[in-house]
């Protein structure tokens, strides 16, 4: 994540001047029902299908969050590994002056044509920023799943877990993950593996 990778000015017609700054996949073997979901510096998010296949000319879904600010920073994408049609995104707004950006967004359609983002900020509105997310799916002691929820922030880690089918889950309260081990860290960024159930975060000091 965090990739700033920027449109090459020849093969940008339209002077967008888009900058991708985040990708995320669909897990597992490859399928054609895949996607590729990518963020970028001017407030928009995309979808690839099936990107095994795409050819060059392939058109992106637009799938953007409704609302935000010409100059908002999709900074990172966590998928669901269970089931791409779930996905978190989060905004990073530095590059924004005196705007309250929302920095936390959830769909579970964002492979339908038009999205609905639910606003999953919750209590990190007291976060100084935001910068990574992550989507743990693992199973319980009587073996029904549970999806956990992790957002690295400028101070720390925190986490909200869904034991319950709720559609959305409830993301008014997250907590802060690590206690005095890893204290108020940046926490730049997050990689899930799912074969043994690993969150590998990685921090700033």
């Amino acid at each position: 994540t965090g990739v700033a990778t920027a449109v090459d000015p020849a093969n940008d017609p339209n002077n967008s001047g888009l900058v991708i700054r985040s990708l995320a996949f669909s897990w597992g073997p490859y399928l054609p029902s895949h996607a590729l979901y990518f963020g970028s510096s001017s407030s928009k998010l995309f979808r690839i299908d099936d990107p095994r296949n795409a050819v060059a000319a392939t058109i992106p879904v637009d799938i953007s969050i409704p609302g935000l600010p010409a100059g908002a920073n999709i900074q990172d994408i966590a998928v669901n590994p269970n089931n791409d049609n779930e996905i978190m995104a989060v905004i990073s707004n530095y590059e924004i002056s005196n705007v309250n950006v929302v920095s936390v967004w959830w769909t579970n359609n964002a492979k339908s044509a038009t999205p609905t983002w639910v606003n999953a900020e919750g209590n990190l509105i007291t976060a100084a920023s935001v910068r990574s997310c992550a989507i743990v799916v693992k199973k319980d002691g009587s073996n029904n799943p549970v999806t956990e929820y992790y957002i690295g922030t400028s101070v720390g880690l925190f986490s909200v877990i869904d034991n319950t089918p709720a559609t959305p889950p409830s993301f008014t309260t997250w907590f802060r993950e690590g206690g005095n081990v890893l204290n108020l860290p940046v926490v730049q960024s997050l990689a899930y593996r799912p074969a043994d159930n690993v969150l590998l975060v990685g921090t700033h000091g």
